[in-house]
């Protein structure tokens, strides 16, 4: 192996985010054994690329390309920050189960089927009067549940839960909160992809977003209290 082959093979290992499983490995060396040159020496540096671009394809397409994001410092992971269910809220601020708890007297789900929440957030606008959000990744799909307190009005209004009145695709959502004394204390338009519900239990709204079956978001859905 020449000495510029041997140091590409070492520079593309090193860009791997994991070491490659030793199939690849061999399947890789197994290229790279001498064999009677059927080509002019002229024709070396070429099909050396060749063996590095081979090795690059079987490893690429064992990881695929890492992120330039991967090691970000964000709460959520890069594959849920990527592709969050719905986009383009404003004014919120990460909270504690303990904030949630004192402030609504409820707690984000976190049993079957639900997992444990990833992050939960709180809009800005005032105890007893707010929009908790809380992320979650059900089987490696971002999730996003809402609840909207008391008061709140959203667009789609809630409806009961069943295959009928669940919004599938892109689509826009809007909530509007008013204030004790009526005037208008926060409002929000986001963008939203997957398949929603939105329904009410008690006074409070909640709405459930992801890129999953049917069956799988009322399941969620169902299990809210």
């Amino acid at each position: 192996m020449s000495a510029e082959l041997e140091r590409l093979l070492v520079e593309l290992g090193r860009s791997m985010d994991r070491p490659p499983p030793e199939m690849a490995v061999e399947n890789i060396m197994l290229a790279l054994r001498p064999r009677r040159r059927r080509w002019p020496c002229r024709g070396w540096p070429l099909a050396a690329a060749g063996v590095v671009l081979a090795a690059a394809v079987v490893l690429g397409s064992l990881y695929g390309t890492p992120s330039a994001d991967s090691t970000g410092g964000g709460t959520l992971p890069v594959s849920q920050a990527s592709a969050e269910p719905c986009a383009g809220w404003t004014g919120f601020v990460e909270v504690g189960h303990d904030v949630v708890a004192a402030r609504y007297g409820w707690e984000p789900p976190s049993l079957m089927p639900w997992p444990a929440p990833l992050r939960i957030r709180e809009s800005g606008i005032g105890p007893a009067r707010g929009v908790v959000l809380v992320d979650y990744e059900v089987a490696g799909v971002p999730v996003l549940l809402e609840r909207y307190t008391a008061g709140a009005e959203t667009t789609p209004a809630p409806a009961p839960l069943g295959p009928q009145s669940l919004l599938r695709r892109e689509f826009a959502a809007q909530y509007r909160i008013t204030a004790e004394d009526g005037g208008r204390a926060g409002t929000g338009l986001v963008k939203c992809r997957g398949t929603r519900a939105v329904w009410r239990i008690g006074d409070a709204v909640y709405a459930v977003t992801g890129d999953l079956p049917d069956w799988t978001v009322l399941e969620l859905a169902g299990a809210v209290r």
